[in-house]
């Protein structure tokens, strides 16, 4: 305890006028005293942010704006006091509501473990007692620097790709005689992509999926770069998610080769983050045992390990073969 406050007074002024929760994550010397609902709170509050900034973005900055005092802080107000208004959220536009939604669970959490005093070390506050003899603590597997840095990186680069889309899109809505800036040539383009059945194939743009998707592995990664131990459900949760994401992005390959005849960048660049995600986070959890592989397999899953970038490698490179032979001709003349 008396480390924690030793730490905590040699501080700087602007780290300690931080959230306590962040400032328990980002310090080296205090995250040892962190307890679990810190580090659940971060990747919660990151993703209601990073949809808030979406949803602000596509329509204060592309559209014809909205008056969220209205309506999200309405609703932010009614359930934090709480005295939830549903119907303040229930008349704000589509994108707002999952922003509004995705802070339920913060407050939850934050009603279950307490109000955070200033200035009390973490392990006086909130910490956790060890688990007795013979008892198993809560399930829990630490990502490392390195899982959370690539998670971090796929989630913005995924966000940003789908962003442009959510962009390219909103403008063609807007004017239909725009021009996307993605469509460079008779075979590279996302205008098709975007207009057609495929790009709207659960009746609304595909790219809000992807918005939505790589904030929630964005703020996941940021957690781990941090030191959060992530419990098993949220990774076997991300492994759930993250085949049917690349079963998506494949029949969205097809379309695109066999049926659209064009090439989106954009769309590229998340499938190419979405096989990523789905390979990385896989190995992940079988060499940490969140999912547990057979005995008969341990000695295949160590080669993968050590050879973890071939097979993807290899992946892209089975892609790239029909991409290259559908439109040989308009590759050709590029040379």
């Amino acid at each position: 305890m008396e480390n924690d406050e030793n730490a905590r007074q040699r501080e700087p002024r602007a780290a300690q006028r931080r959230p306590p929760n962040t400032r328990r994550l980002l310090n080296r010397r205090i995250r040892p005293g962190t307890d679990r609902s810190d580090k659940v709170l971060f990747p919660l509050r990151s993703a209601t942010v990073l949809l808030g900034i979406s949803a602000t973005a596509a329509h204060d900055v592309f559209g014809g704006g909205h008056d969220c005092r209205e309506t999200v802080s309405v609703w932010f107000r009614g359930v934090s006091t709480p005295q939830p208004r549903p119907e303040a959220i229930s008349g704000a536009p589509s994108l707002f509501q999952p922003h509004a939604l995705s802070a339920c669970p913060v407050h939850r959490r934050r009603a279950a473990t307490g109000p955070v005093v200033y200035g009390t070390p973490p392990s006086a506050s909130r910490e956790p007692h060890p688990p007795a003899r013979g008892m198993r603590a809560t399930p829990a597997a630490r990502p490392g620097r390195r899982m959370g840095l690539l998670l971090t990186l796929i989630g913005v680069v995924g966000w940003l790709a789908a962003f442009q889309l959510a962009v390219e899109n909103w403008r063609v809505l807007k004017s239909p005689g725009y021009r996307p800036s993605c469509d460079i040539g008779p075979v590279v383009g996302c205008g098709s992509a975007m207009a057609g059945a495929q790009g709207n194939l659960f009746g609304f743009p595909n790219m809000l999926l992807g918005l939505g998707a790589f904030a929630v592995v964005a703020a996941l990664g940021v957690a781990a770069l941090t030191g959060a131990h992530l419990h098993r459900l949220v990774w076997l949760a991300l492994n759930a998610g993250a085949p049917a994401g690349v079963v998506f992005v494949h029949w969205l390959i097809l379309q695109s080769l066999y049926v659209l005849n064009r090439i989106c960048p954009y769309c590229a660049v998340v499938r190419v983050v979405t096989i990523a995600l789905f390979w990385y986070v896989t190995l992940h959890n079988l060499g940490n045992g969140v999912i547990r592989a057979p005995g008969a397999a341990r000695g295949l899953l160590t080669l993968v390990l050590d050879t973890h970038w071939i097979l993807p490698a290899a992946w892209y490179g089975v892609i790239a073969v029909p991409v290259l032979t559908r439109f040989w001709p308009y590759w050709s003349s590029l040379l």
